[in-house]
């Protein structure tokens, strides 16, 4: 199960809003929101990205898409 608190406190803490993190992983608003409801997952590819762009440690991605 994904930690959403801990993925949404790191969005901010980059300076990204959800919509636009959305953009640059190539996705629209409505997947995001999707995936940020735990709806849908992330695939390989989106949290490759996400972990790039809001430069992830390997203790944050075992705790935000692993926990």
């Amino acid at each position: 199960m994904m930690n959403l608190r801990k993925l949404k406190g790191k969005i901010i803490e980059k300076g990204y809003t959800a919509g636009q993190l959305a953009k640059k992983i190539g996705i629209g608003n409505t997947s995001m929101s999707y995936k940020m409801n735990q709806h849908k997952p992330f695939n390989l590819f989106e949290m490759k990205k996400i972990i790039e762009l809001l430069d992830l440690s390997s203790e944050e991605i075992m705790n935000i898409f692993f926990s």
